[in-house]
């Protein structure tokens, strides 16, 4: 997708969770991809799979896409504080997450290993932990250019 054409929704949450809800409730089985994880009611899934990306590819691949510099700064830093892995285990318990470092690996390489979870019934957390391999300057780096990016 062009970046020039990515615009922003204001969304009223309420609905698109009782939309959702409506349209799961009476499905068997579905997988669900989204970044919006607080529009899903705990009740409807059984895992949550939290994909996690080396912060340093997860800038070099959304600065290939020529997404905007501010928006991968404030998405890699998002990465390194694990602000989704938090929202997951804060919506729906730590129970139900499986975390899956997929730096380096292939596609069938993550997918057998969460399927491995899956049916083991076996939680993953806490697997990856950027601020200790991260260099402190490029930490440093990246709160400046947010700080340049509030202002």
């Amino acid at each position: 997708m062009d970046p020039g054409l990515l615009t922003n929704y204001v969304t009223d949450e309420e609905k698109a969770r009782e939309l959702i809800k409506r349209k799961l409730s009476g499905l068997g089985s579905y997988i669900i991809d989204t970044v919006a994880i607080n529009l899903i009611d705990g009740s409807l899934i059984d895992w949550c799979i939290v994909l996690r990306l080396n912060p340093m590819e997860l800038m070099r691949r959304l600065l290939m896409r020529n997404w905007p510099r501010c928006k991968v700064v404030e998405n890699v830093l998002a990465e390194v504080v694990g602000s989704s892995l938090s929202m997951a285990i804060d919506l729906f318990g730590k129970d139900k997450i499986i975390e899956v470092d997929t730096t380096g690996k292939g596609i069938k390489d993550i997918i057998k290993y969460i399927i491995n979870h899956v049916l083991s019934g076996n939680n993953v957390v806490g697997v990856v932990d950027w601020l200790d391999v991260l260099d402190t300057d490029f930490l440093v780096g990246l709160s400046r250019e947010m700080d340049e990016c509030l202002t």
